[in-house]
């Protein structure tokens, strides 16, 4: 199998950055008893930051073709790791349980927008794009075995330095997204693609005849 150059730094980007998303999503289980300790909370509190999290991913989801029609994808892939990296880093030395949350809830929005913007991206290659989507979603569980083992690796019961490593990982996503080249905005909402007024004329001339 072979790519162009245009396409290869979309699969670098891609996988580095499933990867990251990986190791941090895989972070909630082994720190949760961290953060309980350190933020004094209960059992269900705790959880709250997972719901952020994914509030925050699955709104940006939700939004993507909306924001890459707009943006295009280059500055979508360079903002969303950018929210990750700072999210990541600010759950890390946050002094206070809501201020965590709320920057799981921008972590989450980096997450969504950067899962978005790669699959939409690798969907749109040229018959290749089955098996590059499922070999770059298959660095997010590379990422996700990384994850609890990083924070056993690394020493001592504070909640801080498992998130700042994985945000300082999102800030070389970006700075890799960076490379990409660039291109224009995809269509906008409302954007008539080519072919769309001539079936619009189609279908008020048949609508006459009937």
């Amino acid at each position: 199998m072979s790519f162009s150059g245009r396409e290869i730094p979309i699969h670098v980007v891609g996988a580095v950055a499933f990867a990251v998303q990986g190791m941090y999503i895989s972070l909630y289980g082994p720190m949760y008893p961290r953060l309980l300790e350190h933020f004094q909370l209960s059992q269900a509190q705790v959880g709250w930051i997972a719901s952020a999290n994914f509030l925050g991913s699955s709104s940006a989801m939700l939004g993507a073709t909306w924001l890459m029609g707009r943006f295009g994808v280059r500055r979508m892939l360079t903002i969303s790791p950018l929210l990750v990296g700072v999210g990541a880093i600010g759950v890390g030395i946050s002094g206070s349980w809501t201020l965590a949350l709320v920057f799981a809830l921008i972590a989450g929005l980096g997450t969504g927008g950067v899962s978005s913007g790669i699959n939409i991206s690798l969907a749109s290659l040229p018959e290749r794009s089955a098996p590059v989507l499922n070999a770059v979603n298959g660095m997010f569980g590379l990422g996700s075995v990384l994850g609890p083992l990083l924070v056993a690796t690394l020493p001592g019961s504070t909640t801080r330095w498992p998130f700042v490593v994985v945000g300082l990982l999102a800030f070389m996503v970006l700075a890799v997204a960076r490379g990409l080249p660039h291109t224009a905005p995809t269509s906008a909402p409302g954007t008539r693609f080519p072919g769309q007024n001539a079936a619009l004329r189609c279908s008020r001339c048949c609508s006459s005849c009937t």
